[in-house]
């Protein structure tokens, strides 16, 4: 699932509407994604069938979200 997340920033153009990249110590931005259609991924992260969510709506400890730069 942290690849499909990858995958949303990658190739998401919103994902750069924040105007600045992250540096440490900063709080993730409110970024809406869409709901994985596979009902075992929704599971697995603890998510209902809506269209879309949050990343704090993620039951976990710790959430690990691995960003690709491309250019």
């Amino acid at each position: 699932m942290v690849f499909l997340l990858g995958l949303f920033f990658a190739f998401n153009p919103s994902a750069y509407a924040f105007g600045k990249p992250l540096t440490a110590n900063d709080m993730m931005p409110d970024i809406q994604l869409p709901v994985p259609v596979n009902e075992s991924y929704q599971s697995y992260l603890g998510l209902t069938d809506s269209e879309t969510f949050f990343l704090d709506e993620i039951k976990a400890r710790y959430l690990i979200i691995q960003v690709y730069t491309m250019y």
